[in-house]
């Protein structure tokens, strides 16, 4: 849906950024750009016939997360990045 700004992908970013940040700390610019690049190929995957029409053949039951609009986009990228934080964060305290 076009319109969400937030579905359940974007707590998928934002737990997924969280156990990065805990294995890899303190690469915020690295974490911006994989999010960056992230974004860029679902955008690859889901607007081009060939690739778009695989994913609807093999995963026709999350089709309705693909659907993204530029705010949802935007707020992934911004759960990346609080994710990543958060997960410096837990590093920081514990004795890993």
């Amino acid at each position: 849906m076009e319109n969400q700004i937030l579905d359940l992908a974007s707590f998928a970013h934002l737990f997924n950024f969280m156990v990065l940040g805990l294995l890899f700390p303190s690469n915020y610019v690295g974490a911006f750009i994989l999010g960056v690049t992230w974004e860029y190929l679902e955008e690859c995957l889901t607007k081009k016939d060939f690739s778009r029409d695989l994913l609807i053949q093999h995963f026709k039951d999350y089709q309705h997360l693909w659907q993204e609009g530029k705010k949802n986009k935007l707020m992934d990228l911004l759960l990346n990045m609080i994710g990543y934080y958060v997960g410096n964060k837990v590093r920081g305290y514990s004795p890993l």
